[in-house]
C-alpha cells in the first residue's frame, strides 16, 4: 500500500522489491521481523506508505507505469514537474528503472525548458548528456538576459566555468576580428 494525496495505490511487493532496492530492502525487514512485531508501512490498508508532500499522485502514477513496465503517458503530454517528480522517486527509492525513463523524459522536454533549470536539475541528479546540453545552452544566453531566479539556480563552480568559457570565446572573437580576411580571386578574374 502506498498513499500519495489521497489516493491509495494498491501494489505488488514483488513489482516494487524488483525495481527499487529501497522497497526490496523494506520488504526484506517486514519478512525477518517475525511474528509480534508491528505492521510497519506498506504492509495493509491500515498502515500505507505515506508519501505526503514528496510527490503528486500524477508522478506516482508514472513511477509505478515505469515499476510495472506498462501503460507509460506520451512524452509530449507530460508536464515538468511530473518528470521532477519521477526524478526525486528514482534517487528516493534507489530505482534504475524510473531513473533511465525520466532522464528518457528530461532528453525530450529539454529543449523547451530554460538552460538554468536544466543545470539544477541535472547537478541535483547527476545527468552528465543533459548537462553538457544545458550548459551549451547557456553559454549563448548574455549575462545581462539572466533571471534573478537563475542566480540561485547555478551553483559557484558553473558561474566560475561559465564566465570562463565566454571570456575566451570574447577573446577568440577578438582575435579572429583583427584578422586580415582571405582574399580569394574567382575563375574570370584577370590577377
Amino acid at each position: 500500500m502506498s498513499q500519495v494525496q489521497n489516493a491509495l495505490f494498491k501494489v505488488h511487493q514483488s513489482v516494487l522489491s524488483d525495481k527499487s532496492l529501497i522497497f526490496k530492502d523494506m520488504f526484506n525487514v517486514d519478512k525477518d521481523c517475525g511474528v509480534g512485531v508491528p505492521q510497519t508501512e506498506g504492509s495493509s490498508d491500515d498502515h500505507p506508505i505515506l508519501l505526503e508532500g514528496l510527490i503528486t499522485e500524477v508522478g506516482f502514477e508514472l513511477f509505478l507505469s515505469v515499476c510495472y513496465n506498462k501503460w507509460r503517458p506520451d512524452a509530449s503530454q507530460l508536464p515538468e514537474d511530473t518528470i521532477m517528480d519521477l526524478l526525486k522517486l528514482s534517487k528516493l527509492y534507489a530505482s534504475k528503472a524510473a531513473r533511465h525513463h525520466a532522464i528518457a523524459q528530461l532528453n525530450f522536454h529539454c529543449y523547451s525548458m530554460q538552460p538554468a533549470t536544466l543545470i539544477s536539475v541535472t547537478l541535483k541528479y547527476h545527468i552528465k548528456d543533459v548537462f553538457h546540453y544545458a550548459f551549451t545552452k547557456l553559454i549563448s544566453k548574455h549575462v545581462n538576459d539572466f533571471e534573478v531566479s537563475d542566480y540561485a539556480l547555478l551553483t559557484h563552480p558553473v558561474w566560475i566555468a561559465l564566465l570562463k568559457v565566454k571570456e575566451r570565446l570574447d577573446q577568440h572573437r577578438h582575435i579572429v576580428a583583427c584578422e586580415l580576411p582571405t582574399l580569394t580571386h574567382s575563375t574570370c578574374c584577370p590577377v
